[in-house]
């Protein structure tokens, strides 16, 4: 991952902790002009493996973690 993408990553884990939880479908489109489908996922998968998130089945992201 390079700097950028970690800067994107960063900023999109403070916008989740900001809100508290957040429809995954609402942020990705709000995303959607800066990055695809693959890479949001791939973003949200890196959240979720480093403990800061979690998804529930409903696809909705709540913030879990410490930045």
């Amino acid at each position: 991952m390079n700097e950028k993408e970690k800067q994107i990553l960063t900023e999109i884990a403070l916008a989740i902790r900001e809100a508290g939880r957040i429809p995954s479908g609402h942020l990705y489109a709000s995303l959607m002009g800066s990055m695809g489908l693959v890479k949001y996922n791939a973003m949200i998968e890196t959240l979720k493996n480093a403990g800061l998130i979690k998804v529930t089945g409903m696809h909705e992201i709540i913030y879990t973690g410490e930045i």
